[in-house]
């Protein structure tokens, strides 16, 4: 034990002389974040974030439902704040990072910037601590001219990395510039990570001069955005000594740890847990230069103040209307419909006294469209048409449109795709009478999508094409990359596996540039998919497990059950029908745990159709029997004419021709009036129905 130890601490110190040796040559860049300004009283986010959640009013069950058990909230802390920042006035929470007196650590980074010992430190913090270090220097260091500071979009791109400059670079942008923080803020809110940055993570981390990077003050808990830029980055990988504040000391190999690790692919970089501002006194006290006599440096702010004074300006004098809606984009984000549900009922009743018909508006929007995800399709048009009728009393067009295409959406679940169309085309006109492009866009995508279903596939790629052009124009990338992905389910559709998997990959391709975790698992499944309509069966697996993957990271319930519904049906293709079960069953749980009726009926009646491939027909009759009373419960209709004919097909090997007959019969009166007469499903009852005549006969 005693050599082990020895063994640790000996460890330890190489590291510590290695970081320090890295910076004496000019071979490190450093990348830092909120915890290097903790000793200058900021909050870290799992000190800010619950103490919001607080003021809030949220009762504790629900507050546990946002937080991780490190107390940072589940979805990332840019997104959190995007949510304060749409519903109300958080000028005073911002306040918190104009406040601060440089502590140590930015005392000697200003150092080691003047003395040309750093080139480059790229922070995720708004605040201006380091800025502020260097105005403290003797013969002061002035912004653009000794130094850049660069923050904005335009400016991260046109960075000349060739260029020997002195730069910070403040990568989520700075608290000097409130619109351009707030343009990032709603990038990472949408999970979108714009080409400037992405191309700052790709320099610090693989293609700069440097050798080392020093990460300080980083948590890697931006799952959306850094986070999974940095773990892309497939080659040249630069050595990273990641330091994590810690009482105890120790080295690790950066790959151990899963949870939370960012650089689990750095295969020669090291993770070393130390207590920080011993990091700092030894870099000081080094003979890298003399800086003269070490003296720890720290002060705090009455942070909290700014949160109070925050929630009396704001939520008080909007009678708590702007809480309810925070909290409801808070649970909205993070896929929790029922307590989405229930905040905005709350903020409903409170916009309807006191008269406020704009947000009355906004909330109705809100519940329809849970509703929808709910698969509760009657009650969602019930409030969307609620919206529809306030918009028009009101004027709100893009109001009346929002609320025509929702109906649209709720109509599409329905399998009632002409009125779909019908929706959706009013919200277009409006759309385009407003100018607004996005939308636009949206709609035409909508209409692809929903012709895709109708089974007029050559029609969905003129629709999905154009809205393709739009999202070009408007350099909408995630747009871009959505309408790339929905061509090829048109194109797979029309029986065009090739061409359906080369949009797919260049959706894929999209995501991951823009950062967006939810399309990079669904372009991958949608890859499985293809893939597994081709009888590539275990290629189809492979892809639909890292969607899987994906969506357990980011925590997307949805997404898991929809992945493990369609291993199950890669298991099924290949045979392998107990495995096909397992699959369907949990992808089943997870429906009835989020509520999603539509999906806990479409895993029923898979599970029927396995059951039936195994000739055990009693379980296929009774998953099938309740997947039909659940399509026939929310008006699914083709779900219905479906699950009809799989019991047909089901009676049709018990022998029960009869039956079968019936049941195929009913499903195609369904069927034939919403679907085009070559659609693969009426296809397949059809030719089952032929057998189940001959048979009788």
């Amino acid at each position: 034990m005693k050599n082990l130890v020895q063994n640790q601490n000996s460890e330890i110190h190489d590291i510590i002389e290695e970081i320090i040796k890295g910076i004496n040559l000019c071979e490190t860049v450093v990348f830092c974040g909120a915890g290097i300004s903790r000793d200058s009283g900021l909050p870290i986010v799992n000190q800010l974030v619950p103490y919001i959640l607080k003021k809030l009013e949220l009762p504790l069950e629900d507050i546990q439902l946002i937080l991780d058990k490190d107390n940072s909230p589940k979805i990332p802390f840019e997104a959190f704040m995007e949510c304060i920042q749409e519903n109300s006035k958080p000028g005073v929470i911002f306040d918190i990072y104009e406040q601060g007196v440089p502590n140590t650590s930015h005392i000697l980074l200003a150092k080691l910037l003047k003395t040309g010992k750093l080139k480059t430190i790229v922070t995720t913090n708004f605040d201006k601590l380091i800025e502020r270090a260097l105005s403290m220097e003797p013969n002061v260091f002035i912004e653009g001219i000794d130094y850049d500071l660069i923050f904005k979009d335009k400016d991260l791109e046109s960075i000349d990395w060739n260029n020997d400059r002195i730069r910070i670079i403040k990568i989520h942008g700075s608290i000097d510039d409130r619109e351009s923080m707030a343009i990032t803020l709603k990038q990472v809110a949408n999970q979108v990570l714009s080409r400037a940055r992405f191309a700052v993570i790709e320099n610090v981390f693989s293609n700069g001069y440097h050798k080392n990077v020093l990460v300080l003050g980083y948590s890697s808990s931006d799952i959306f955005d850094l986070s999974p830029q940095i773990q892309a980055i497939s080659e040249n990988h630069k050595k990273v000594f990641y330091v994590q504040h810690a009482d105890i000391s120790k080295v690790e190999d950066i790959r151990e740890l899963q949870e939370k690790n960012t650089f689990k692919k750095f295969n020669v970089s090291r993770r070393l847990y130390y207590d920080t501002r011993e990091l700092i006194k030894k870099i000081w006290k080094s003979d890298i230069i003399n800086y003269g006599p070490y003296e720890q440096k720290t002060s705090k702010i009455n942070w909290k103040e700014n949160v109070n004074n925050w929630y009396s300006q704001t939520i008080l004098e909007s009678s708590k209307v702007s809480m309810y809606l925070i909290t409801i984009n808070i649970f909205g984000k993070m896929g929790k419909f029922k307590t989405y549900l229930k905040y905005s009922e709350q903020a409903l009743k409170i916009a309807k006294e006191i008269g406020d018909k704009h947000m009355e508006l906004l909330c109705l929007i809100s519940i329809g469209h849970i509703y929808g995800n709910l698969g509760e399709n009657r009650k969602a048009i019930e409030y969307l048409e609620q919206s529809l009728k306030i918009s028009k009393e009101i004027g709100v067009k893009y109001g009346e449109g929002m609320s025509l295409g929702s109906i649209g959406n709720v109509y599409h679940s329905l399998s009632e795709y002409r009125k779909a169309i019908e929706h959706y085309e009013e919200a277009l006109k409006i759309a385009k009478e407003i100018v607004d492009k996005k939308a636009e866009g949206t709609w035409l995508d909508h209409l692809g999508v929903v012709h895709n279903s109708l089974g007029e596939y050559r029609k969905a790629v003129e629709y999905l094409e154009q809205a393709l052009k739009i999202a070009k124009e408007i350099g909408d990338k995630q747009g871009e990359g959505s309408r790339l992905g929905n061509l090829g389910n048109a194109y797979s559709s029309l029986g065009e596996s090739g061409k359906a998997i080369e949009y797919y990959e260049q959706s894929l391709k999209i995501a991951k540039e823009i950062g967006d975790k939810h399309g990079e698992g669904a372009w991958l499944g949608s890859l499985g998919n293809a893939y597994g309509s081709l009888g590539e069966y275990r290629k189809a697996i492979m892809y639909l497990e890292q969607s899987l993957r994906i969506s357990k990271e980011i925590g997307d319930k949805y997404g898991e059950g929809l992945w493990l519904g369609n291993l199950g049906n890669a298991y099924s293709g290949l045979g392998e029908y107990r495995k096909a079960i397992e699959h369907y069953e949990e992808a089943l749980k997870i429906a009835k745990e989020i509520g999603d009726k539509q999906a806990e009926g479409s895993k029923l009646g898979n599970l029927g159709v396995a059951y039936s491939r195994l000739a055990e027909f009693r379980e296929a009759i009774e998953y099938s029997e309740e997947a039909l009373k659940i399509a026939k419960e929310i008006g699914d209709k083709q779900a219905e004419g479906t699950w009809l004919g799989n019991l047909g097909d089901v009676y049709s090997g018990l022998g029960e021709y009869g039956k079968a007959i019936e049941y195929s019969e009913q499903a195609l009166g369904i069927l034939i009036p919403i679907l085009v007469s070559n659609h693969p499903t009426i296809k397949t009852i059809e030719n089952n129905l032929r057998i189940a005549e001959l048979k009788v006969i």
